[in-house]
């Protein structure tokens, strides 16, 4: 990064952005337009109000003559700083991305802006929306599990990225993201005991006991995506698999279990398909029936190796 410009911006009020430039100048914009970029590398965190800046900035960046760089990082990367504009562009002017933030910065890549330009567009309707994800690289795992697009979106959405999610020492496990969802059996019992009971998501009806904590709204979220799962899903005959007297659908260690699998199986195949991950997902390790496992080979092994 040495000789190179660095620049750092996050999105303010209304459609105001704000920067910082070499010399920690700090500007604020009243569009994203109004700024003059020159290339260079430019850091943004990963956080909603910016997935339209990280697309804008792409965009842009792709038009000027020599080539840029943009590095995202996770939200927690400044979560200790304040809130405003101002506190998140000094805490991004003086972390070193490289060396002490490994696994909390990624190069934003043609498959990463994809994701951004998913998010930006959730919500809306139309033909991009539906061309985005149908790129993306869970569109095709979330087929496979007859998962619909809108769930896949919420969970797109709440990941991100999920090398984000990844021990550096240890990049195989996915116990930080099962942390993160509230699936520890303490976590998810807190969550379905005060508001997950399946009377919930099969009658509309939303919980009355205020708002509950982040981690347990992620456990509901992630809950109401299993019930969403059709019975055709893999998801119950794997379970089934397991599951020495049947099925229970209103027990919520079940279910615990159910979302569990389903974020494995969506998390660490996208996390194979990021650049800069090691990760393989192992289809033999992963399901315990055969005609699953067979179902997922001829679906994305198969066709790889003839490729």
């Amino acid at each position: 990064m040495q000789g190179r410009m660095v620049g750092c911006l996050h999105s303010g009020e209304g459609n105001s952005t704000w920067s910082m430039t070499a010399g920690g100048r700090i500007h604020q914009h009243d569009c994203f337009d109004d700024i003059d970029l020159m290339s260079g590398i430019y850091r943004i965190i990963g956080v909603p109000k910016n997935y339209g800046l990280v697309v804008n900035l792409h965009e842009s960046l792709s038009k000027l003559p020599d080539v840029s760089e943009i590095y995202v990082g996770s939200p927690v990367v400044c979560s200790r700083r304040g809130e405003s504009a101002e506190d998140v562009l000094s805490c991004l002017s003086a972390l070193d991305v490289q060396s002490c933030l490994s696994g909390r910065w990624f190069k934003l890549t043609n498959r990463d802006f994809n994701t951004y330009l998913l998010l930006s567009e959730k919500g809306r309707t139309g033909d991009l929306s539906s061309s985005v994800y149908c790129d993306h690289a869970v569109s095709g795992y979330a087929k496979f599990m007859l998962m619909d697009q809108k769930s896949a979106m919420d969970l797109i959405s709440a990941v991100v990225d999920p090398r984000w999610f990844c021990s550096t020492s240890r990049p195989n496990r996915t116990s930080i993201v099962e942390r993160y969802f509230g699936l520890t059996p303490l976590d998810y019992k807190k969550a379905w005991s005060k508001h997950a009971g399946h009377h919930l998501f099969h009658t509309g009806r939303k919980p009355s006991l205020g708002l509950p904590s982040v981690v347990v709204k992620r456990a509901l979220l992630l809950t109401s995506i299993v019930y969403r799962l059709p019975k055709e899903s893999f998801i119950w005959d794997e379970l089934r698999e397991s599951s020495a007297n049947g099925l229970d659908l209103t027990d919520g260690d079940t279910i615990r279990r159910a979302c569990k699998l389903t974020l494995n199986f969506i998390f660490r195949n996208w996390l194979q398909k990021k650049e800069g991950s090691n990760f393989e997902f192992d289809p033999d390790k992963f399901f315990k029936t055969k005609k699953w496992n067979q179902r997922y080979k001829l679906a994305f092994v198969e066709g790889e190796n003839d490729a």
